[in-house]
Formats: structure tokens, C-alpha cells, sequence
């Protein structure tokens, strides 16, 4: 369980960290596409206004249409805002988890870690680097498989069958091969083998 706690704590912030670091981005490009909207849309009314040639109010008019077509396919305001609630969503599960005091409310913040894995945005791989947690089966599941283990065996040892099949010499065995009685060895022993099987079934049954 404790490293369970140590890699839950490491995953969430480096996520929180990763994301926020993608929400300033966003927020940069978000900035100067306005900043570049807005210039653009002050000149071409300019030009518009004073007396210029027609083909620079339309080249100007142009590019202010360009760059409102890439603002609005890339929505970098919504790209960021998304980020960023997923870095606080993280960071605030990581704070949760450092002072949890009860079981109930460790698993708990797992199932919302979980559920905040699912919804958060992508995040690319240069942003997760050293994220490799160790984690351990839980007590319960661990005590569930040292049952399970002890009755698998204790079920093999139970229908276990032991077949005394004859210890051969050297020759013998040439001697077999050489007869063509060897194969027929093999076929006895995997029929009595098959008939012992089948009568400590029935008997089970």
C-alpha cells in the first residue's frame, strides 16, 4: 500500500505539473492570436479609410481572415481552459492523498483519480517523462490470491496419480526399439494412465 501512496502521489503531480505547463502555452497562443486579430482588424479598417490602393485593404483583409480561420480551428482559449482544470483536478487529488487518514478515504481518492484519468485531456509524452510507479497488489486481493494459490494445490495433491511405469535398461529400451515394441510401451502406459484419471473422476462425481 505504501508504494501504491508514493506512486499515486508521483503520477498526480507530475500530471498537474505536465498539464499546466501545456495550459501556459495555450495561453501564450491564445494571447498573441487576439493581439494579432485585433491589429489586423484596426487595419484593414484603416485601409478601408484612407486613401490607399485597393489590393493592400484586401491583402490585409485577407490575412485577418487567416488568422481568425487557424484561432478558431485550434480554440486555443478552450485547449488551455481544459488544461488547466485538469491540473488543478490532479494537484488537488495530490494534496488529498498526502494527508489521507483512513482506508475509506484511500480507496476513495483512487476511484477519483480514475475517473479524472478518463476525462483528462491529452497529454503528450515529453510531458510524462519519469513517470514509472511501482505499485503492489492491495492486502485484500494479496490475501486472495494465497488462498486461491492454496486451493489450486491442495486440489492438484488431491487427484494427483502416480503411475509406475517400468524402469528400462539400455538394452531393453534398444531392444524395444528395435522390435517396434516401444511405441506400443508408451501407448499401455498412457492408457493406464487415462482409465486411473477417469475412475478417481467418477468417484469424485
Amino acid at each position: 500500500m505504501e508504494e501504491n501512496w508514493a506512486g499515486f502521489v508521483k503520477m498526480s503531480k507530475q500530471k498537474a505539473t505536465g498539464h499546466l505547463r501545456i495550459a501556459q502555452f495555450w495561453d501564450k497562443v491564445n494571447s498573441f492570436l487576439t493581439l494579432a486579430m485585433i491589429f489586423l482588424s484596426t487595419a484593414t479598417t484603416l485601409c478601408t479609410l484612407l486613401p490607399v490602393k485597393s489590393y493592400v485593404a484586401s491583402t490585409v483583409g485577407a490575412i485577418t481572415t487567416l488568422v481568425a480561420a487557424v484561432y478558431s480551428a485550434l480554440a486555443p482559449d478552450n485547449r488551455r481552459a481544459l488544461h488547466n482544470t485538469s491540473s488543478i483536478g490532479f494537484r488537488a487529488l495530490m494534496l488529498k492523498m498526502v494527508r489521507v487518514e483512513t482506508e475509506r478515504h484511500y480507496e476513495e481518492l483512487w476511484r477519483e483519480f480514475n475517473k479524472e484519468m478518463v476525462v483528462e485531456p491529452f497529454l503528450p509524452p515529453r510531458y510524462q517523462k519519469g513517470v514509472d510507479p511501482t505499485f503492489s497488489m492491495s492486502p485484500e486481493f494479496t490475501l486472495l490470491v494465497s488462498m486461491k494459490g492454496v486451493e489450486v494445490k491442495e486440489a492438484l495433491q488431491k487427484f494427483e496419480v502416480k503411475v509406475n511405469v517400468p524402469d528400462l535398461k539400455t538394452d531393453e529400451i534398444e531392444e524395444n526399439e528395435a522390435n517396434g515394441t516401444g511405441p506400443a510401451l508408451v501407448y499401455r502406459a498412457i492408457t493406464g494412465l487415462t482409465n486411473i484419471v477417469d475412475e478417481k473422476l467418477s468417484k469424485v462425481a
